[in-house]
């Protein structure tokens, strides 16, 4: 089925670039670009598009004490999602800061795979 570029969440960006905003649960499916010409025909490789929810956006403010020099772990809740979702820290100033600033590992902080501060 071909893509209809008139819709009104589809938009068209140049060098063949196509941007579905908003994206629904219909329009889940393979993708693939054609271009054709009076000297052929050129296929990109096929793309796979499926619908991706994380749970509620909740969030919940919690208070932990920390002892000086003892070690202190700050654990991501657990998610279940498909795709896997990555995961990174910023740190807010405030319950509703609009620029947090994003934390990057150092010597004495690491961030783990599945999402822990240590």
């Amino acid at each position: 089925m071909d893509l209809n570029l008139n819709g009104h969440n589809v938009k068209r960006e140049a060098g063949g670039t196509i941007t579905i905003d908003p994206a629904t649960s219909l329009d889940a499916g393979f993708y693939q670009c054609i271009a054709r010409n009076q000297y052929g025909t050129a296929l990109s490789n096929t793309s796979f598009m499926q619908m991706a929810v994380l749970g509620s956006g909740n969030t919940q403010l919690a208070t932990k004490i920390a002892t000086e020099g003892d070690p202190f772990c700050i654990e991501a809740q657990p998610t279940k999602s498909n795709p896997k979702p990555t995961m990174t820290w910023e740190m807010a100033l405030d319950t509703v800061d609009k620029f947090p600033a994003s934390l990057l590992p150092t010597k004495r902080m690491q961030i783990a795979e599945n999402g822990k501060v240590v």
